[in-house]
C-alpha cells in the first residue's frame, strides 16, 4: 500500500474513488515516452554504427558516462578476424578511454578534480595520470570533436571517438577501436573523417 500511495502522490498512477480503481498517471506516460524516444535514438545511432564498420572494418562502440566511468551500451563488431573483443554493459574509467575523453570533453578542470579526487591510476604504461594533462587533451577534443587514445587501456589497442552533443551536454560518444598493428596516420585520418562526416550524428545536435 505504501508503494501505491507513493506512486499516486508522484502522479505515476491515479486512483478513482468512485470506481475504486487505479489507472496510469501522467508521469508514467511522460517516463515511457522519454524511454521510447531514447530507445529510438539508440536504434538510429546503431544503424549509423553499422555504416561506420562497413567503411573502416573496425569495431564501433557506443558509450555513456555513468559517474566517472564509461558504460558501453551498444557495439557493432568488426568483420576482421583479429579485432578487439568487448561486452555491452562493461565499464572502464573514463579518463583511460577515447570514449571517456569524448564524454568528459565539456568538463572544467575543477569538475575533473571533483570527479577524480584520488587522482588518475594507470591501467598501462601509457595511461594518462595527470589531471592537468587530461584537461589539456579535453580542450583539443572540444575544438576538434575527435578524441584519440593510444594504448591507455591495453598496450595493443588504440581508439578514436567523437562526442554526441545535444544542446550544451554530451549525451553519448561513439568510438572505433583498432589493433595497433593496423593503426597509422592514414587509418587515424580515415576514421576521424568518417566520424566527423556522419550526417546522423550531426542531426542529433
Amino acid at each position: 500500500m505504501l508503494i501505491l500511495h507513493t506512486m499516486t502522490e508522484n502522479n505515476f498512477i491515479e486512483y478513482d474513488d468512485a470506481l475504486r480503481k487505479y489507472s496510469i498517471g501522467i508521469n508514467t506516460y511522460v517516463t515511457g515516452n522519454t524511454y521510447l524516444q531514447n530507445h529510438s535514438m539508440i536504434d538510429i545511432i546503431q544503424n549509423e554504427m553499422y555504416n561506420i564498420v562497413k567503411q573502416c572494418n573496425e569495431i564501433c562502440q557506443l558509450g555513456i558516462l555513468e559517474g566517472k566511468e564509461v558504460l558501453y551500451i551498444a557495439k557493432v563488431d568488426s568483420p576482421n578476424p583479429i579485432r578487439l573483443m568487448s561486452s555491452i554493459g562493461s565499464r572502464l574509467p573514463a579518463y583511460t578511454t577515447s570514449l571517456g575523453k569524448s564524454l568528459l570533453s565539456l568538463c572544467t578542470l575543477d569538475e575533473l578534480k571533483r570527479l577524480y579526487p584520488d587522482g588518475l591510476k594507470p591501467l598501462t604504461n601509457d595511461t594518462i595520470i595527470s589531471i592537468d594533462k587530461l584537461y589539456d587533451q579535453l580542450q583539443i577534443v572540444k575544438k576538434t570533436s575527435i578524441a584519440i587514445e593510444r594504448s591507455e587501456i591495453h598496450p595493443d589497442i588504440s581508439c578514436i571517438s567523437t562526442p554526441l552533443i545535444k544542446g550544451n551536454k554530451v549525451i553519448a560518444a561513439v568510438s572505433v577501436s583498432i589493433p595497433n598493428f593496423r593503426y597509422n596516420d592514414e587509418k587515424r585520418q580515415q576514421i576521424s573523417n568518417i566520424l566527423l562526416e556522419s550526417k546522423t550524428f550531426r542531426k542529433i545536435a
